[in-house]
């Protein structure tokens, strides 16, 4: 007898995370709605990941051990493709889904016609506290444009890649797609992935912390200091979207998409640039040409240049003042030394 097309795939992908791993397989496995598969998908050609972890046995899962390295848009593309489930999602080895998660999206499919996809919000932090009470919410139905403004304009809050789609829809679309210059880390490759579910008619969101993303030392998001990356993958971003989304309601909508992105990106790349050590001029001219650039609206224009010019400002006074404090802190320590030194 062959085997039933499961509902749901959850693409797993890992590199050397053992111990977080397996937290992320163990949150899936606990999942209270049953009809999916777990495909693993391992890119550290030194170890089989299966081998790993022999007491986890559950026919549900597939162990896939690449045979040459493919970072991780290769690696999570290639299970995209191995997938059998009738919708998919995928989830990075250090972050977790809510028990419920599968459950809540099931409900919402169920009770919805030709559902394309379905998006959650979700919990930061070191430490997940699987014991917080979540409320069920009745989920939310917009049409694509009116999600691509809200998800700009940041009302909506979620992780792109960690929605649920229908597999025809996230194959139609290319899968997740690098952006800018640094194909191994690239930014806002799950942005993108949430602006593109725009290209569907209707896009439900539940407003429940259903996943759990993160953050710790090991992340490498928490610490970037490239801006060359950031600024690229944010040109690049501008561009897909210009060419992606073209129908009436999308062309009609695309200034307040673009408001709401450049305020995005502006935070972004400040943010980025002030944990460098170094200002570069040149660069950051380049990036101010490439902001006014990005509109031909003068008022638009307007708006970009005061946003620029207060989050720069702050910038530099804040690292002004951690400068000084750094001199008074040095100089403190210096005095002490000469104390000891004297007495």
């Amino acid at each position: 007898m062959k085997n039933q097309r499961p509902f749901f795939s959850i693409a797993i992908t890992t590199f050397s995370r053992k111990y977080l791993l397996r937290q992320a397989i163990q949150s899936v496995l606990n999942q209270t709605y049953r009809d999916f598969e777990l495909i693993i998908g391992n890119d550290n050609q030194q170890r089989s990941v299966q081998s790993l972890m022999p007491d986890i046995i559950d026919t549900r899962i597939r162990w896939i051990d690449h045979e040459i390295q493919r970072g991780y848009f290769g690696n999570v593309n290639r299970l995209i493709e191995l997938s059998t489930g009738e919708y998919i999602t995928t989830l990075s080895d250090d972050d977790l889904l809510g028990n419920t998660y599968l459950e809540r999206i099931h409900q919402v499919i169920s009770k919805n016609t030709n559902v394309q996809v379905v998006f959650t919000d979700y919990q930061t932090g070191e430490h997940y506290d699987c014991n917080i009470k979540r409320n069920k919410t009745l989920p939310i139905a917009l049409s694509g444009s009116e999600w691509v403004l809200a998800y700009t304009s940041l009302k909506y809050k979620t992780i792109g890649s960690y929605g649920v789609f229908k597999n025809s829809f996230l194959s139609s679309i290319g899968g997740l797609k690098p952006l800018g210059s640094d194909l191994d880390n690239s930014p806002y490759n799950d942005n993108l992935l949430a602006v593109k579910a725009g290209l569907t008619d209707r896009i439900y969101y539940i407003p429940e912390k259903l996943v759990f993303f993160r953050s710790h030392e090991g992340s490498p998001s928490s610490k970037r200091t490239d801006a060359d990356a950031f600024s690229s993958a944010q040109k690049e971003f501008l561009m897909t979207i210009e060419e992606t989304l073209i129908s009436k309601e999308h062309k009609e909508n695309h200034n307040l998409y673009l408001y709401g992105l450049i305020k995005w990106f502006i935070s972004d790349y400040i943010c980025v640039v002030s944990r460098g050590k170094e200002l570069n001029i040149k660069k950051s001219v380049l990036y101010y040409i490439f902001i006014m650039n990005s509109t031909k609206s003068v008022r638009l224009k307007c708006q970009f240049f005061i946003l620029l010019s207060r989050k720069a400002t702050k910038a530099l006074m804040r690292g002004l003042w951690n400068s000084q404090a750094r001199v008074k802190k040095k100089t403190m320590i210096r005095n002490q030394k000469l104390f000891r030194k004297k007495y």
